[in-house]
């Protein structure tokens, strides 16, 4: 059993969220950056073309290299972490689930989700930082998205040749989007979000293979701004 958990809010989604809000309609809202990735790609291949980009599309891609990937909590993520852990602790949750291994992402919102969400509550739990679970960057979005999905199936094949049985794992919204396919039944995790998913092993030619199954959602911050709706960088941040 994995359960996986999306950090708690940080600055960058507070910041990308507040742009959203204030420059774009509403109906637009779920396009926001998503046209700063396509003028990026299409700046890339205009210049593997030896062509030079558009003017636009150069001023588009600087936009979205300022954004920050490796963003710290903002003060209501803080919150949000420390409430969670509260909230847990109150439930039966970690009870039913006896966690034998953390695993979080090396980015410094999954880092302080788990010192400040999930430490307080599994302290003798060996915890592994890894740098497979960081959220997909800039170039895997706009020309090494190979990279990003040979990295997510790295990163199941270590959790495959793991001994433990029950697993948290701390990471990122498309990271896990990515690694679950047509096992995840929402757009995007929220905030704090545990889901409970299971590894099911499969027999196939000249070996086996596993897929992942939805238990679901244990956990949701009452904090979390829930715009499952809205499908852009915010939930990659």
């Amino acid at each position: 059993t994995v359960f996986l958990v999306r950090h708690a809010e940080s600055v960058e989604n507070v910041r990308v969220r507040s742009e959203s809000l204030v420059f774009l309609d509403v109906r637009e809202r779920p396009a926001f950056t998503v046209h700063m990735l396509r003028a990026a790609k299409a700046t890339w291949q205009r210049l593997k073309s030896f062509r030079l980009p558009l003017a636009k599309q150069v001023w588009e891609t600087l936009k979205l290299l300022g954004l920050q990937h490796d963003a710290d909590l903002s003060d209501n993520g803080i919150g949000m972490a420390r409430d969670a852990a509260v909230e847990i602790e109150s439930s039966d949750l970690l009870d039913k689930f006896h966690p034998e291994l953390v695993v979080h992402s090396t980015y410094i919102r999954a880092v302080k989700t788990y010192e400040l969400m999930l430490a307080p509550l599994v302290k003798k739990v060996p915890v592994v930082s890894t740098e497979l679970l960081v959220e997909r960057t800039l170039s895997e979005h706009v020309y090494a998205a190979n990279h990003f999905r040979n990295r997510v199936t790295d990163f199941e094949r270590w959790l495959d040749a793991r001994q433990e049985t029950n697993i948290v794992v701390v990471g990122h919204s498309q990271f896990f989007k990515q690694m679950l396919g047509t096992a995840c039944s929402v757009k995007k995790f929220d905030n704090c979000d545990i889901w409970e998913y299971r590894r099911i092993s499969m027999a196939k030619s000249g070996g086996t293979t596993a897929r992942w199954e939805e238990v679901g959602k244990r956990f949701s911050s009452e904090l979390s701004m829930n715009e499952s709706k809205d499908v852009s960088l915010e939930e990659r941040c």
